[in-house]
């Protein structure tokens, strides 16, 4: 079950572990404002840098540098959050209107 949730074979879902670093711009941001666009996504756990562990955190959980979390979603979801840039949601904010 795990093996087949890890690598996503035949359209599951995977388990993946984001860090939130300056590179992902997650860091400040809730839970919910982050995975507002990714439906699929389940939180399971939070790991702080300290060591501290919070399972199922709360979605108004902000994030900070070196969080991180266990997530159980769609693996192009996943990887659009994960990666460079603001949220998805808060990408049109960040982007100055041209004129």
């Amino acid at each position: 079950f795990i093996d087949t949730l890890a690598t996503g074979r035949h359209g599951e879902q995977i388990l993946a572990e984001l860090e939130v670093t300056e590179e992902s711009n997650l860091a400040g941001h809730t839970i919910e404002e982050c995975f507002r666009t990714c439906p699929s996504a389940t939180i399971l756990g939070l790991q702080k840098p300290t060591g501290a562990v919070q399972v199922g955190p709360r979605p108004k959980t902000v994030l900070e540098l070196g969080d991180r979390l266990m997530v159980m979603g769609d693996e192009a979801e996943l990887e659009a959050i994960g990666g460079p840039g603001p949220p998805p949601e808060r990408a049109k904010e960040a982007t100055p209107e041209r004129a």
